[in-house]
Formats: C-alpha cells, structure tokens, sequence
C-alpha cells in the first residue's frame, strides 16, 4: 500500500483523516511489514537500556550532568514535539512528502483503533536517532550522548502518554482532559490537539 499513498496528491489530508478499523499493510514482504507494528511495551523494553547506557557513557561524572539540569529538562520537554507535528497541519499532496508524513504520523490517523500502531517501532527510531546524532553531537559535544538520552527519554514518554490516551481509563484530572482533546484532534479537528504534553 505504501507505494500508493504518493499518488494520491491533493486527495491524501482527506485520505488518511478519514480512519477505518481494519489491518492496515503496508508491505508485501513480512520482515518489512513487522518493522511497522510495535506492541507498547516493547518501547520501554528496548529503549530504557539504551538510554542507561547512553546516560552513563554520556557522563565522565555525575557533578558536570547536575550542573546541566536545564539541558536535559529542555531536551525532556521538546524533543517530543519533534514527532512530525510541524508537518500535521501543512498540505501534504506531493508524493514524497505524503508518503513521509504517513510513515511519521499519517498512518496513526489511518488506523487509530490498531494497538501495534500506536506507538513508534524501534527499528525506524534507531534510523531517525541515527540521523540524529551528528547535529545533536555538533551541538552539545560533550553532553552529546546525554543530550540523545534526554531525547529518547522525551520520546519514550511521549509514546507511553499516547498509548494511555487511546487504551488507559482515566477517570478525571488532566489525563481526562488530554484523552478527550485528543479524540477530538483524530476525530473531529484534525488539525487541533496534536500536542499531548
């Protein structure tokens, strides 16, 4: 199916805000298909280690990351907001760029009742994180490796809120707030509640 989506041009917003309750293949070949659905734990399973390891690689001791709070407190709350939103709200009718969008956020609006799709699998996290890593490492050089683990941090979070939002039972309180807003954002605005932070 994903060799399609690019054709669809100017018809793809409409297309892929309109959701069904059905499998969804992308690929014809199960070892490319198996790398698009990810059971929700799996991302604290694979991840969390990697991040451990990252943090203490990362850290030559622990006084210089506490005397850097505000580096991993500013790489917890935005890196999440990285997740493809800037390109949500914009006309996606080209075929790179639609197909792009599906992989990233588009194929969740397709099939938001689908458990394996709702979290980011590893395999194409590894390859973002892997592109990643050479502008972070530019950037924070010495906290490079830590600045990546505040990073996956965000990003595991995120999925973990995201999954909540569409299978926990919050019963009030802000949890509530965010689940209703972003039933709304797959439902009703698509182009509202993208945020779930």
């Amino acid at each position: 199916m994903l060799p399609q989506i690019g054709k669809l041009g100017s018809d793809y917003m409409e297309w892929v805000n309109k959701p069904v309750d059905r499998p969804l293949r992308l690929f014809g070949p199960w070892y490319l298909e198996m790398c698009t659905k990810t059971p929700w734990y799996i991302v604290p399973i694979f991840w969390i280690p990697v991040i451990i390891y990252l943090v203490i690689r990362g850290s030559e001791n622990v006084a210089a990351i506490a005397n850097e709070p505000q580096l991993l407190y500013g790489l917890l709350s935005s890196i999440p907001c990285t997740d493809g939103s800037f390109m949500q709200t914009r006309r996606m009718s080209a075929g790179p760029f639609a197909t792009f969008h599906f992989l990233i956020h588009g194929l969740h609006h397709k099939v938001p009742f689908d458990p394996y799709r709702l979290v980011f699998p590893p395999i194409p996290a590894m390859i973002i994180a892997s592109i990643l890593y050479p502008p972070i490492l530019l950037l924070f050089q010495t906290y490079s490796l830590v600045a990546l683990a505040g990073g996956l941090t965000g990003y595991v979070v995120y999925d973990m809120i995201h999954f909540y939002l569409h299978y926990g039972s919050p019963s009030g309180g802000h949890l509530y707030f965010m689940k209703r807003y972003h039933y709304q954002h797959h439902f009703v605005h698509h182009d509202k509640g993208k945020k779930i932070h």
